[in-house]
């Protein structure tokens, strides 16, 4: 049986946070992540507007999978070291990103992860050359004290492009690291394809269940000399051959969390909501069951 879970990062189809609900629920999903609302980061809400959203919630029963708190995003590890007033106010929005998932009854947030350091380890003299030997204690050090704020919230550290932690193996020697209950990765292999690891079996092989919080599944076509990035429908990009293997490795390690459609893929002269159901039927039918497919309404 399939317990592999659905949702959908909400402002990928609408800024307004009702009508992406609305889409959610007729696509028969079971859940929804939310990032922005209204084109707010959720740290930045008023507490009219996070009322709101509850109201909103309720009315179309869906509940909330992640709450994206947007600590750490693209900071680097040096500055945050030598200035303890960005860390702090790094922290505060973790804060208040706990305290919304909290009012919603979601039990993961996401951190959004380091400045990407090419070289956090190395030998033969590239330790000289090449790393700043200090960086991983320091980046071990921040999220311990994130993850001291979080208490019984999960804290799900995601693979990101541009980031710290851009990789299921970097996420296993993390979470192996650390130690912590209350932490995991959010698995996005989609980004860690450009930094050269292929979700199975290299991303697969690396993590076992309890390692993984979240996941991510979008698909695009990469050029990494080129440094370009391609969006498209899930299974008509590098993905494609690793959506099978990956749904199935999910189910055979028992990992039973939620699997969010990011819906980042625009098709030429149309919206993000058309690369939403563009994508959605290939999504369910690897991630998704049954139960999940029959559930939803004709779009």
């Amino acid at each position: 049986m399939n317990k592999v879970k659905l949702s959908v990062i909400t402002d990928g189809l609408c800024p307004d946070l009702a009508q992406a609900l609305s889409v959610a629920a007729k696509a028969g999903l079971q859940a929804v992540e939310l990032q922005h609302i209204g084109g707010k980061q959720i740290h930045a809400l008023s507490p009219a507007e996070v009322q709101d959203a509850r109201r909103h919630l309720a009315n179309f029963g869906l509940p909330v999978a992640c709450v994206t708190g947007h600590t750490f995003h693209n900071c680097a590890i040096d500055d945050l070291i030598q200035d303890p007033a960005k860390l702090s106010a790094e922290l505060d929005k973790l804060k208040a990103c706990l305290e919304f998932a909290a009012a919603c009854d979601c039990p993961t947030v996401r951190v959004m992860n380091f400045r990407k350091e090419m070289f956090l380890f190395g030998g033969g003299g590239a330790e000289a050359w090449n790393v700043n030997t200090a960086l991983w204690d320091q980046l071990l050090e921040m999220i311990q004290a994130a993850s001291a704020l979080a208490g019984p919230t999960t804290l799900v550290l995601e693979t990101g492009l541009n980031s710290a932690i851009s990789s299921a193996t970097l996420g296993r020697r993390l979470i192996d690291a650390l130690d912590a209950d209350n932490i995991a990765i959010l698995w996005d292999p989609a980004n860690c394809l450009f930094y050269s690891e292929r979700p199975a079996p290299e991303g697969l092989d690396s993590l076992d269940a309890r390692h993984i919080g979240h996941v991510h599944i979008k698909d695009m076509r990469l050029d990494i000399a080129g440094a370009r990035i391609q969006h498209c429908e899930i299974g008509h990009g590098d993905m494609a051959p690793y959506l099978a293997p990956l749904a199935q490795g999910l189910r055979a390690k028992g990992y039973e969390g939620y699997v969010s459609l990011e819906s980042v893929y625009r098709p030429d002269g149309g919206s993000f909501a058309d690369g939403f159901h563009a994508s959605l039927d290939t999504f369910r039918r690897h991630f998704g069951s049954a139960q999940s497919a029959a559930s939803a309404a004709p779009i």
